[in-house]
């Protein structure tokens, strides 16, 4: 592939992967936090003291990254945390699956009810796009290259 079309690609990955985390994130502020909190509950991963602070920092997080993305500051450190976060969505949802827990709602995209399969499959392809994304890396409508004196 030639270095403007990984370019491209990159660009492409990066700003639908941007426009994921922030239909995520945003979503899931936008709601009373008690409701997201209640989604996490049923995974039975975090401890009861937690739910709060965890329902209220992860669709921040969420926000954050995609933000990140969208203007492309730090896109590798983003693109790194985006995966590692998409990871740990795949290990919670296989521990529910293992567990025989019954989700109501993965809580992946809010108000979007996934299974836990089409959660993991959605997963998976945020993780290839972080990946194109993180390899495309450059100056293209990135405030990365601006900073770094180019395009």
């Amino acid at each position: 592939m030639s270095p403007e079309t990984r370019a491209r690609v990159g660009l492409a990955a990066r700003l639908l992967l941007a426009a994921l985390f922030l239909f995520s994130g945003l979503e899931k502020a936008w709601a009373p936090a008690e409701d997201f909190a209640a989604v996490v509950e049923a995974y039975k991963l975090v401890p009861p003291e937690l739910l709060m602070p965890f329902a209220t920092l992860l669709p921040l997080a969420e926000i954050v990254l995609g933000l990140s993305l969208l203007l492309g500051a730090f896109v590798r450190a983003a693109c790194a945390g985006a995966a590692l976060l998409n990871l740990v969505f795949i290990a919670a949802l296989a521990s529910t699956l293992a567990r025989g827990l019954e989700l109501e709602s993965c809580g992946c995209f809010g108000g979007v009810h996934l299974t836990p399969l089409q959660a993991m499959s959605v997963d998976a392809f945020m993780i290839a796009l972080a990946v194109l994304a993180w390899r495309g890396a450059g100056t293209l409508f990135a405030l990365d290259g601006w900073m770094d004196g180019g395009d």
